[in-house]
């Protein structure tokens, strides 16, 4: 299950690969070093880890490892009777989500899932690359991002790398996320707004910023665009200027261009709109 960009932007996260799998263990113990950033999570109670130099612990549901590169990761399955259910994304970072801040010193960051939020969006990865194999990494590398930026919510829980999530902090989050969209689009509201340009100030791809945006505003950044023009639009005719200096000031091409547009979103042209408004 390899998915990896050859030439990653900088100060980005690159997927590598995410595995939804259920196996019998072959052996009842093993240890290996993990080698790439990781984030797993089980639906298996009664397997054991033990993450660097800390205690043994056990798999629970409703919890998830954030695992740094170079951990030293044991298994111990003696006690499990049946198939292990694992669900992991791995992943190569320059830490543009600030993840070391979550890492305990033992090398991993224990966080609670109450929602399962991160077992949702892990299993939505898996399922991706099963129906679209390559040809869905960029689908989930905009997954990834998603899953990352849900980490900029955790709330310490008073013990060193272990983390919950926070549901003020998350909303507190959507709104800061379509504030930062909304200044880079507001200086170029009259012109062409180019989505991959706002996409790379704010570390996501295209299509990670139009579905977040959607999702949070229920509209699509153009059609914010086109709310705003009409809006502004409208003030302008409301103050008696030429429909023609309305229009190069929106940045349309020509009158009949602001016409037809003005039309199509409200229903009036600009002049039977202002002649409305007068009556």
């Amino acid at each position: 299950m390899f998915m990896q960009m050859n030439n990653p932007p900088p100060n980005t996260a690159n997927l590598i690969n995410v595995v939804d799998m259920i196996s019998n263990p072959r052996h009842k113990t093993k240890a290996f070093y993990i080698n790439s950033w990781a984030i797993s999570s089980s639906k298996q109670s009664q397997m054991k880890s033990k993450f660097g130099s800390a205690p043994w612990c056990r798999l629970k549901e409703k919890t998830v490892h954030l695992i740094a590169p170079g951990t030293l990761l044991r298994e111990d399955f003696t006690q499990v009777t049946g198939p292990v259910h694992f669900v992991y994304c791995c992943f190569d970072a320059k830490d543009p989500f600030e993840l070391r801040r979550l890492i305990g010193p033992s090398g991993h960051a224990l966080i609670e899932d109450p929602r399962q939020w991160v077992l949702a969006k892990l299993l939505k990865m898996a399922r991706t690359y099963n129906e679209l194999g390559t040809q869905g990494w960029f689908k989930n590398q905009s997954q990834l991002y998603d899953l990352l930026d849900l980490f900029k919510g955790l709330e310490s829980t008073g013990e060193t790398g272990q983390w919950t999530f926070s549901s003020k902090k998350r909303s507190s989050l959507v709104l800061d996320f379509v504030d930062s969209v909304h200044r880079l689009m507001w200086p170029k509201r009259h012109s062409i707004i180019r989505l991959d340009d706002i996409a790379k100030e704010l570390h996501l791809s295209r299509s990670s910023l139009s579905h977040r945006y959607k999702l949070a505003t229920g509209e699509s950044l153009l059609a914010t665009q086109a709310r705003w023009r009409l809006s502004e639009a409208k003030n302008l005719l409301d103050q008696e200027l030429p429909i023609k200096v309305i229009a190069e000031h929106l940045g349309f091409c020509d009158i009949y261009h602001f016409s037809k547009v003005f039309k199509t979103q409200s229903g009036l042209s600009p002049r039977e709109y202002r002649k409305q408004t007068q009556e």
